[in-house]
Order: structure tokens, then C-alpha cells, then sequence
């Protein structure tokens, strides 16, 4: 019961079924709740975009429309226990960590699988390659977020045709001793599989990946650029288009799905959410997998509101619990890349500024409900 009160807002006794006096003790907005046993065990965790309309449904005396899909759970439930929230990436977050703290051993099955994408590479091991992989990665260099797990092997696909990397890790492993697969026959793999190509040549040419991805495209663009210009000036057409191909598939690694790309120790966001009122918005902080509430700033944001924000981010530290931590940055992925009205916004903290956070909360107002307070008419009354 103590771990779960520090997860709610109150923990009220019921009585089922309940009428509609009992039920003005629970909140009629947007929330999280748990149902107790009279031992003060947890029989239900939920959410609800109402939770005094949603324990109507499940405790008050059954109506005559017929039996029920859901689990009668009148005779067992001594307590409520509640939070409410004010958006629905919120109630997505104070879900995810009641879970844990109630359910420590199964809480990963009980909970919606989203999951942040990334591609990854440990330069240092024996047969080194990238791979896509979900969540908190323990690889040397990983990089993402990407839209979903499609996009990420999209880009490790476009990286591997513009470096030539090995595309057969089976293989790879087996260098300098193995046998080469067709790509290097197609020209399409320096094949260190077979010691056509050193392994340092092999990891010189896998740095110069992981520097593109970080965002240093230039030195491969002018490699390929100026590979193209000179078989176009031998003639050789066909090798000139090869290296055009290439080019291209380079353009495809800035493209709109790695918009977000960046070395996953700058998973850092700030994340702006509707608020209790029209006037406020709550903010959330992100380091890594540490997920944590923010102030609630007033609207008109004002500088010395941002700047307590963003000192806030400086003081969160990241999350160790790999299985944790994934599930928070797949919940903060998911709500990155959503196109749904209302669920607020996600800004990188990179280079943001109090200025620049005031300037995204103005310029998203719309979008999270806000507006500036309506000023007091002055008394015209003589004293």
C-alpha cells in the first residue's frame, strides 16, 4: 500500500455496489485507478478518460441489459485508489510506472508494446556490424529514434548500399577465412569476409558510416562525388552510375523518417502536454529511459519558467534498468512521431533555450488548448 500511495493522489473505501453519492468521491476526469481487496491488494490497474464514468460501468448495481464482457468485481473491492491527468501522454506514464510498482515481477506483460527503433553497431567487436535494435541498446554506438522498426532497417539498408558494408554477419565472422557471398562479386561489398579487404580497412570504412549517420555526411559525399566524376571522365558509364546510385541513396539517410536521428545518449526531450487548466501546461522531462514531471508553466510562458525547465533537465540522470528504460523511450517515441490532435509536443532538448521553448509552447498554443488569462475589468465603482 506505501508504494502504491506514492503513485496516486487518494485511496478512497467503497462499498459496492455503489450509488451515485459514493461516486462523487472519485474525480469525473481523465485518470488512473486501482481497485484493492479489503486486504489492500491490487485486483485492477486501469485507465479512463472518465474514471467516475468508468467505476459507474463496473461497480454500481448491474442494470437489466444483460450479462457483462467485464469481470464483476463488486464483491471484492474494499478501496479505490486514483490519479488524476491532464492529457493522455501523461496517462500513459503514470500508468506504465503504477504497473511497476504494483505488479515488480510481471509488469512487462501487462503493458502496450511500443518500442523505439534504432540502428546500432559495437566498432570495437571481432566481426563488427550494424543492426536494427529496439529500445535501451547496450551497443558501443546507436543511433534513432526512427518512426518503426520499417524505417530503421529502411536507413540501415540505404547505409549499407552507400558504404558497402557486408550484408552476411554469418560470414563476416568467418573473416579473413571465409568465402565471399555474391555482393562482392556485384561489386557491391569489399569483401573482408575472404581478406580482399583488411579488417582495418573494413572498421576505417565503418567509422566513416557511423560519422554519417551522426550527421557528417560530407566526407562520403565528396568521396562518392568525386569516385563518379572520375569514371565519368574514364568513360565508364556504367561505374559513374553505380556511384550516382549511391549519391542518391546517401540523400536518402537526411530524409524526413531520420529527421529525429541522433546518438541515442542524446535522447533527451522536453515534452509539453495540456495542463489543469486552460492557462497552464505540464511539462515532462526525458534523459535516456528517466522519464520525469516537469513544472507546470503559466500561460503566456514566461523565461524564467522556461529557464526552471530546462534546469530540471540538467538535474535528471539516466535510467540503468535497460528493460525500463526501454519501455519509457518507446513511450516517448511513440508520442514523437504522433499525428494525433492533442497529444501535445516533443522538442529535442538540443540546443533549446528559454527563449526557444517559449517560442514552441506559443507557436503550438493552439494545439494544447491554451490561452492567456482574461484580464480584470477595473472597478468604475466610486469608493
Amino acid at each position: 500500500m506505501t508504494m502504491l500511495q506514492h503513485h496516486v493522489d487518494a485511496v478512497v473505501a467503497v462499498t459496492p455496489p455503489l450509488d451515485e453519492e459514493a461516486l462523487k468521491a472519485i474525480p469525473a476526469r481523465r485518470g488512473v485507478f486501482a481497485l484493492l481487496d479489503e486486504a489492500g491488494r491490487v485486483i485492477l490497474v486501469t485507465t479512463a478518460a472518465d474514471m467516475r464514468s468508468r467505476l459507474r460501468y463496473r461497480l454500481t448495481a448491474p442494470d437489466d441489459e444483460g450479462p457483462s464482457k467485464a469481470a464483476d468485481l463488486r464483491d471484492i473491492t474494499a478501496a479505490v485508489a486514483h490519479r488524476r491527468t491532464y492529457s493522455r501522454f501523461e496517462t500513459d506514464w503514470r500508468y506504465l510506472e503504477l504497473v511497476r510498482a504494483v505488479f515488480p515481477d510481471t509488469w512487462e506483460t501487462l503493458l502496450p508494446r511500443r518500442s523505439a527503433w534504432f540502428i546500432a553497431v559495437d566498432p570495437a567487436a571481432a566481426a563488427p556490424y550494424w543492426a536494427v535494435v529496439a529500445g535501451a541498446a547496450r551497443a558501443a554506438r546507436a543511433f534513432g529514434p526512427f518512426p518503426d522498426r520499417r524505417s530503421a532497417e529502411a536507413c540501415l539498408e540505404a547505409l549499407t548500399d552507400v558504404f558497402d558494408l557486408c550484408r552476411c554477419v554469418s560470414i563476416l565472422r568467418q573473416a579473413p577465412s571465409g568465402s565471399a557471398c555474391a555482393y562482392k562479386q556485384m561489386g557491391r561489398c569489399i569483401a573482408p569476409c575472404d581478406g580482399t579487404a583488411s579488417m582495418d580497412a573494413y572498421r576505417a570504412v565503418l567509422e566513416r558510416s557511423i560519422r554519417c549517420v551522426a550527421g557528417d555526411s560530407a566526407e562520403q559525399r565528396e568521396h562518392l562525388t568525386a569516385a563518379m566524376k572520375a569514371a565519368s571522365a574514364e568513360m565508364a558509364f556504367e561505374r559513374a552510375a553505380v556511384f550516382k546510385a549511391r549519391l542518391d541513396r546517401l540523400a536518402e539517410l537526411a530524409g524526413p523518417k531520420a529527421a529525429c536521428v541522433r546518438d541515442i545518449q542524446a535522447f533527451r526531450f522536453v515534452i509539453i502536454q495540456p495542463g489543469p487548466s486552460s492557462h497552464q501546461a505540464c511539462t515532462f522531462i526525458c534523459n535516456g529511459g528517466r522519464l520525469a514531471a516537469g513544472p507546470v508553466v503559466e500561460y503566456p510562458p514566461s523565461g524564467a519558467a522556461m529557464g526552471e525547465v530546462l534546469a530540471a533537465c540538467e538535474g535528471l540522470a539516466a535510467e540503468p534498468d535497460a528493460a525500463v528504460a526501454s519501455r519509457r523511450m518507446g513511450l516517448v517515441a511513440w508520442y514523437l512521431f504522433s499525428s494525433r490532435p492533442g497529444d501535445g509536443v516533443v522538442l529535442a532538448q538540443r540546443d533549446l533555450t528559454p527563449r526557444s521553448l517559449a517560442a514552441m509552447i506559443e507557436a503550438s498554443a493552439e494545439g494544447l488548448g491554451l490561452r492567456a488569462p482574461r484580464r480584470r475589468k477595473a472597478s468604475t465603482e466610486r469608493p
